[in-house]
Order: C-alpha cells, then sequence, then structure tokens
C-alpha cells in the first residue's frame, strides 16, 4: 500500500492507545499531518483499542499488533518494516 506521505512515525504502546494519545495529540497539530504516516505498534490491535477518528487525519495510519514487544528497539523495527512511505 503506497502512500504520498513523506515522514513515517512510529509509536510503540505495551498498553493502550491512551498511553500514546498525548504525543499523537501534538502530532495533530501539524500542518503537514497529511504527510505524516503514523504506525503504532502494541502487543495486541484490540488491547491497543485505537481511536481511528484521530488517526484517520493523518496521510496513512496503521496499527500493529504484535506477540510480544521484546525491546523498544524490536518495536521500532517492526513498525520500520511495515512503513510504506520512502
Amino acid at each position: 500500500m503506497a502512500t504520498s506521505c513523506k515522514l513515517t512515525v512510529v509509536m510503540i504502546t505495551d498498553r493502550t492507545y491512551e498511553v500514546c494519545r498525548r504525543s499523537i495529540s501534538y502530532l495533530l497539530k501539524q500542518t503537514a499531518r497529511k504527510d505524516v504516516e503514523l504506525i503504532v505498534v502494541g502487543t495486541s490491535i484490540d488491547e491497543i483499542a485505537a481511536d481511528h477518528s484521530e488517526l484517520e487525519q493523518f496521510g496513512a495510519y496503521q496499527v500493529i499488533g504484535i506477540e510480544k514487544i521484546r525491546s523498544t528497539g524490536h518495536g521500532l523495527s517492526e513498525g520500520i518494516a511495515r512503513a510504506t512511505t520512502p
């Protein structure tokens, strides 16, 4: 799924979307938010319980569940591997 976004931001949560909400609110204030692909990585898509009405304001977004986040680097690499920006 190719996008016209220019930047990917990967956020990791070990719990729910609420853990990331404040940071995401700052990204939403950016005038170039349509150029941003946001990837939220957690241990379960259901547990993350993302607010899609907020995420739809970005150029693209993905919510990814992985079995276990072994480290920050592991979570980031899982998100980066799924990025669609060049």
